[in-house]
């Protein structure tokens, strides 16, 4: 889903590039630009994020995750 996401994204970029080249760069067309290019770099940012979670989550044993989530709990119950 996130690839997908990502795909329309960088379409709907390259849509209002070109109306803003065919629009001789209208203030409208580049704030669209802007928006449509700050959440696809938004967007590759947590897919890479998310990758590397899961990277992360990969390599721990289930007996270590079962601590690690009993410290968490733990810690949390505290406050």
């Amino acid at each position: 889903k996130q690839v997908l996401l990502l795909i329309f994204l960088f379409l709907a970029s390259v849509f209002f590039a070109s109306l803003a080249a065919i629009n001789e760069f209208g203030a409208v067309d580049l704030v669209f630009l802007m928006i449509c290019l700050l959440l696809l770099v938004m967007g590759i940012i947590n897919l890479g994020l998310l990758f590397k979670q899961i990277r992360i989550l990969k390599s721990f044993s289930k007996e270590e995750m079962k601590e690690f989530l009993t410290q968490r709990m733990k810690k949390y119950a505290k406050k």
